[in-house]
């Protein structure tokens, strides 16, 4: 799997010249590491798991921590979803969407520029899903993965696993951090309404949980039909 050369063109370009993208990229990878280490399918690193990310306004270094209220709450969704994490995803961002209330009880910030996380002075970012995937080889044209039914990518002959880690950020970018299994790692930053023609269920469920928190919220992608993972 290979993202388009502008894609990958365009990242590294916005990381060479903003701080905080180039220090986002870094703690997008080394949550994917922390799982590369712990090997596939590795318990609980193979766990979705979502982050709380915070940022320095001006010093521009980017942390993240596990969320872990809201990791309770995701496991507990699962239970009503059969196990799909996008639906999970789903339902906790229609909780969040209630009141502002709420979100303390899902464990989140009420307020984004008084979120404090692990250095003093960050303000909440952005949310971050780590999960393990199905994907497709490079050379599977679109057609083919339209005439798959939602879910059946797990069954499908030619599949490969993957792990995936999405940040969705309170300005608007999409972080995507893959490794293909015996594939290195690849880390891309894109806005979903302009780079991508259709945005799953993480994407639009981690934006509309950005957006909740953030008090000021940027477009969310409309959501489109998707092959689940």
């Amino acid at each position: 799997m290979k993202f388009p050369d502008e894609i990958v063109d365009a990242t590294n370009k916005i990381c060479l010249h903003e701080q905080i993208a180039a220090r986002t990229r870094m703690t997008l990878l080394r949550i994917e590491q922390r799982a590369h280490r712990a090997g596939w399918g590795a318990k609980p690193e193979s766990h979705p798991t979502i982050f709380h990310v915070a940022a320095h306004p001006t010093k521009h270094y980017v942390t993240a921590r596990r969320a872990h209220r809201l990791n309770h709450e995701l496991t507990q969704a699962r239970r009503y979803t059969g196990g799909e994490v996008g639906e999970a995803l789903a339902l906790l961002a229609d909780k969040a969407e209630l009141g502002r209330g709420i979100l303390t009880t899902l464990g989140l910030p009420t307020t984004s520029d008084t979120y404090h996380g692990i250095n003093a002075g960050q303000n909440f970012y952005g949310l971050a899903l780590r999960t393990e995937v199905w994907t497709t080889p490079d050379d599977m044209d679109t057609d083919s993965l339209r005439a798959l039914q939602p879910g059946s990518l797990r069954l499908h002959p030619r599949r490969v696993e993957a792990r995936l880690v999405q940040l969705v950020a309170r300005d608007g970018l999409l972080w995507t951090v893959i490794r293909v299994r015996r594939e290195p790692v690849q880390a891309v930053v894109t806005r979903p309404e302009s780079d991508f023609e259709s945005v799953g269920l993480f994407v639009n469920s981690l934006g509309r949980l950005t957006n909740a928190i953030a008090g000021n919220p940027v477009p969310i992608p409309p959501l489109t039909e998707e092959v689940s993972p």
